[in-house]
């Protein structure tokens, strides 16, 4: 008697409500702009356990420009408006990590800052549980003597957005994490803090330190033009520049 063989497929983990997520598809680009008749750069479809959202960010491109982020969601084919956020700062209209990553929608925003070396970037995160957009501030300046730090993490009262902003806080790019090594930058900050505590205090004294490599055939060398005198001291391994 011949056995019969039964193959039996089993498929796990999905089913027509699994969740999913596309992101700059063109035809939801120009959606969202119908919707908003705004600039949308950025769009992203999420079918969610709470049903089928669209997202979007609008952007103005100049170097001091501005986001927006829109949120809409479908009932009966009809895309109802959610949410609205404030204008968040923003470079150039570039997003970073446009992304779903169930329940929350992520986004990182950079704004430029001045000319003393200062600047912000924006961990955001929206929770349709309590449809909200949330934008932690990571913000550094070279004005104020290197300060960095978070500008609104202690306004943050959401844990769950807090966890999750905290994975993307420690694997991102733009966060400054000390090494264990003393570079010529940093001893730049160190010798000339009095430069950056007073730079509108009147005249300066300038201190440089310059690597074990470099050879100076003198004690002392000097260079000058009409405004400065360059004084290098070996004995003192560093650079002072003086107005004349």
């Amino acid at each position: 008697m011949m056995k019969k063989k039964i193959l039996i497929l089993i498929i796990i983990g999905w089913s027509p409500l699994a969740l999913f997520a596309q992101t700059n598809q063109e035809e939801d680009i120009i959606t969202l702009k119908k919707l908003t008749h705004d600039n949308i750069l950025y769009a992203l479809k999420s079918n969610t356990d709470k049903g089928l959202v669209l997202a979007g960010i609008s952007c103005t491109e100049e170097v001091w420009g501005n986001c927006t982020f829109y949120l809409y969601k479908n009932f009966g084919n009809v895309w109802q408006k959610k949410f609205q956020s404030e204008p968040i700062g923003n470079l150039h209209g570039k997003i970073d990590d446009f992304s779903f990553e169930d329940p929350l929608i992520y986004f990182g925003s950079h704004e430029a800052g001045g000319s003393s070396g200062n600047g912000s970037y924006y961990f955001n995160a929206y929770d349709p549980d309590k449809n909200k957009l949330y934008s932690l501030n990571y913000y550094w300046s070279d004005y104020n003597y290197s300060d960095h730090g978070f500008e609104n993490l202690e306004e943050i009262d959401n844990q769950k957005v807090l966890s999750f902003l905290e994975q993307k806080v420690s694997s991102a790019k733009v966060i400054h994490i000390p090494d264990s090594e003393l570079t010529l930058e940093d001893h730049w900050k160190i010798d000339n803090k009095n430069l950056y505590e007073n730079i509108f205090g009147g005249p300066q004294t300038i201190q440089f330190h310059y690597t074990a490599n470099e050879k100076i055939s003198t004690e002392n060398k000097s260079a000058e033009n009409q405004d400065y005198i360059l004084c290098i001291s070996v004995t003192n391994t560093k650079l002072f520049l003086k107005r004349q």
